[in-house]
């Protein structure tokens, strides 16, 4: 998930990744992805971008002054067999 203008998630949220087997989830406040011929994925000004379904990239897109992260009665539970 990518939104340079945040991401509020209620106080009733949860987020399942699963599956037949356990999948990644990033979000994050990017403005774009920038990959190493310098191409890029922009979630502001998406005229041509590249196409993220067949470039592996890295998350190194950061454009904006950031903004305070604020986390309010959350809590983070994994699995009993897995550990962060």
């Amino acid at each position: 998930m990518i939104n340079p203008s945040g991401i509020v998630l209620g106080p009733n949220a949860r987020l399942d990744v699963g599956g037949t087997t356990r999948g990644d989830f990033t979000a994050t406040t990017l403005d774009a992805i920038v990959w190493p011929d310098r191409s890029r994925f922009d979630a502001v000004n998406p005229g041509g971008v590249a196409p993220l379904l067949r470039i592996v990239g890295n998350s190194s897109g950061f454009l904006a002054s950031q903004r305070q992260i604020t986390v309010d009665r959350s809590q983070l539970r994994v699995p009993n067999t897995q550990d962060l």
